[in-house]
């Protein structure tokens, strides 16, 4: 007892501290949940109200947001469908629906068909009769004006194919009577049974039976298949089994049917295996037959000799393409002395214009129209200035002059003409060919062959440097304008220094005398003092072809590389062609990188352009390939003589002067004008008066060179020859 109110006394304040500790604790969490979640206090609800406020501003939903504006229908062939507008349950339109398939608004088909009509007071049902699969299938577009907003809502409609109701169909094999085959022991048959199943099968299966009992696969009887064939558009299914039996034996003689089967029935067509021959098969050695295998030797006699034919055709052309190349070039290949513009027209109302300048006096022009073919000489590209037009053909074809006009805006003063009786001188049916020449204020229109029949003498120069051309009737024809001259030179060779005596020796006498050409190279046609750069590009631009003569040291040239890489741009700009002679084998260069890279970049470009391998035996034969290959690949140039067409064109063209003969190869030194052909062999004769050296004269033999296009004129006039020779 004693010990009692010792007890007490020490757990009162133990119990104290523990109050004290909890009502702590308590508070803090108190205090920690106000801070997180401050209180809210709970509204009162009046129930006059029934608790909401009538002055609150409710949002009604939109009834368009709850439609799908894209419906997708599906149905069968032959059903009917219809298809409301999916607006149509949202909206209250201003007026009816409108329908579109494909962009084009109802009735969209030509003329409308009975098949599809509109239901409703608004149009809003779309409804189709009997659907079908080609014209129905697509999406549908109905529209809709609510107020001011216009509303589109779709419609995709899917039509299937309608199901098959019925059991197949055999169609191979097809027979009025029953289907027999005839087989001699040891040889072999093939059976093929092919049925039609129907649209959307559930079942679909071919076999063959015999004796009621399925036909089990062994080493001599066998099946294929089965083989099943689906057409995508229709979905029709056709299903192939077919039947081999090898080395026919006695016991397979018998009745074999084939079974297609579908859910809703099935087809069979027995095939009778019999021993022995056809009887309705045609004779193994009828006449029939003999005639039709005698039809046979002769078509196979008769495409022998054809592959033959071929074959030594072919032969020929390998061993002679170059000179069959040579032979068309030469006959059928258009000349390259200058730019030709073609033009078909039925009627112009003014001039087309040439577009570039003209660099020339003279040009040939070919006819084929009815009447009144005008052609326009001018300073500038238009009416400005003073013009000489050329009127060929006018007064229905009857004549033709040469009118001249000052034009100053709209005004047209110094109207001068001069015109010539010329009946029947056009043809719509035939060309006709004219030839142009304007030099030394004087302007000449002729037939070739023949003397001018319009000639136009002006007291100053013309300074003409534009064509302008037209077809002044009413019907179609064609003009055709040759030798308008937009390149001057033929050839440029390019050339290391160690191959001067190559290219002057050989190659200048060949390109000049035989092909006919205008050629330029370095050492003889450069001016002293002028800028090297501006002479290679000058000459390359101004020529048709640049010719290579490759070598070591042409891969080690500077110049040779500058003047190789402005050639290649006017190739790829396809202003000039690119031809190479291999005159010594190209070596990799490792003497630098530079040298290397250039080296690589000319073995690439022999390949992509024409190549022609130097033979020393070139040198003394004339006949030798080379020759013929670089012929080929030169510009095809007029040959002329004294009664060729082109011969009365020279009398009139303007005439440069760049060469003196030394073996055909001439240099003069200076450049002028010639009026005449008279004044041209004067020049001439003063020339070779001023030249000792025999190395400058002329070669007598050179003679034959010019005159064998025309066999009729006589050598042996030095007169003659001396014109011949001149070089116009």
């Amino acid at each position: 007892m004693a010990s009692a109110p010792i007890l007490s006394g020490l757990v009162r304040p133990f119990c104290t501290l523990s109050r004290s500790m909890v009502l702590g604790t308590v508070f803090a969490i108190l205090l920690f949940a106000r801070s997180a979640s401050p209180l809210t206090v709970a509204p009162t609800l009046d129930s006059s109200t029934d608790g909401y406020d009538d002055n609150w501003d409710y949002e009604e939903p939109d009834p368009c947001d709850y439609i799908d504006e894209h419906e997708i229908h599906k149905a069968y062939e032959e059903e009917e469908v219809q298809m409301r507008c999916p607006l149509a349950d949202c909206i209250f339109p201003n007026s009816p629906f409108s329908w579109y398939k494909d962009g084009r608004e109802f009735p969209w088909t030509d003329p409308p068909s009975e098949r599809i009509t509109l239901r409703g007071d608004l149009r809003e049902t779309l409804e189709i009769d009997s659907v079908q699969i080609d014209p129905d299938n697509g999406t549908y577009r109905c529209e809709g004006v609510n107020g001011t907003e216009r509303l589109v809502g779709y419609i995709s409609l899917h039509v299937k194919p309608a199901k098959t109701k019925h059991s197949p169909n055999i169609q191979q094999p097809f027979c009025s009577d029953p289907c027999v085959e005839y087989r001699r022991p040891g040889q072999n048959v093939n059976i093929t049974c092919r049925a039609y199943m129907g649209v959307q099968q559930v079942i679909t299966q071919v076999y063959w039976i015999t004796n009621g009992a399925f036909i089990k696969d062994t080493g001599r009887i066998h099946h294929e298949g089965p083989h099943i064939e689906r057409e995508d558009k229709e979905r029709k299914v056709y299903v192939t089994r077919a039947l081999f039996i090898t080395d026919i034996r006695p016991g397979d003689y018998r009745k074999y049917t084939c079974v297609a089967k579908n859910e809703y029935g099935n087809h069979t067509v027995p095939v009778e295996l019999r021993e022995g021959d056809d009887p309705n098969a045609p004779p193994v050695f009828g006449d029939d037959v003999r005639e039709k295998m005698q039809q046979y030797r002769n078509g196979a006699a008769g495409g022998g000799a054809v592959l033959i034919t071929l074959c030594l055709l072919a032969m020929v052309y390998y061993w002679k393409k170059l000179e069959i190349r040579l032979m068309i070039k030469d006959k059928f290949m258009p000349f390259e002395e200058g730019d030709t513009i073609e033009y078909t027209s039925g009627g112009d109302e003014d001039y087309l214009f040439h577009e570039q300048e003209l660099h020339v006096t003279h040009f040939t022009m070919d006819v084929k129209l009815q009447e009144n073919a005008r052609v326009l000489l001018s300073q500038g590209k238009g009416h400005e200035g003073v013009t000489y037009e050329i009127i060929i053909g006018s007064d229905n074809n009857t004549r033709s002059a040469i009118q001249r006009k000052t034009v100053r805006g709209a005004q047209v003063s110094d109207q001068r003409e001069v015109s010539a009786s010329t009946p029947h001188i056009l043809s719509s049916d035939e060309w006709k060919t004219f030839w142009v020449s304007f030099k030394d204020g004087h302007i000449e229109v002729g037939i070739p062959g023949e003397d001018p029949f319009l000639r136009w003498v002006e007291a100053g120069p013309l300074n003409i440097k534009y064509l302008g051309y037209m077809n002044g009737s009413r019907a179609k024809g064609k003009l055709r304008f040759s030798d308008l001259g937009q390149k001057e030179y033929d050839v440029f060779i390019l050339y290391d220094i160690e191959q001067l005596g190559f290219v002057k020796n050989l190659l200048l006498p060949f390109l000049e005398k035989t092909c006919r050409c205008v050629v330029r190279i370095e050492h003889r046609d450069f001016i002293g003092g002028s800028d090297k750069y501006e002479d290679y590009v000058e000459f390359i631009e101004r020529s048709r072809r640049v010719l290579f003569v490759l070598s070591p040291n042409y891969v080690k040239n500077q110049w040779m590389k500058f003047a190789s890489c402005v050639a290649l741009d006017e190739m790829l700009r396809e202003k000039a062609r690119i031809v190479m002679i291999e005159y010594q084998p190209i070596k990799d260069q490792e003497d630098f990188e530079t040298l290397k890279i250039f080296n690589e970049q000319v073995q690439k470009l022999m390949k992509a352009v024409t190549c022609i391998k130097w033979s020393d035996e070139a040198e003394n034969r004339t006949d030798h390939r080379f020759w013929r290959e670089l012929r080929y690949n030169m510009p095809k140039k007029r040959v002329l003589s004294r009664q060729s067409s082109a011969w009365e064109l020279l009398r009139q063209r303007s005439v440069v002067a760049d060469s003196v003969v030394s073996n055909s190869i001439v240099r003069f030194g200076f450049r002028r004008q010639r009026s005449t052909l008279s004044d041209g062999v004067a020049d001439y004769n003063r020339l070779r008066s001023t030249f000792s050296d025999d190395s400058t004269v002329i070669a007598e033999d050179d003679c034959e060179e010019l005159c064998f296009v025309d066999e009729t004129s006589p050598c042996n006039n030095r007169n003659s020859r001396l014109e011949m020779e001149t070089v116009l």
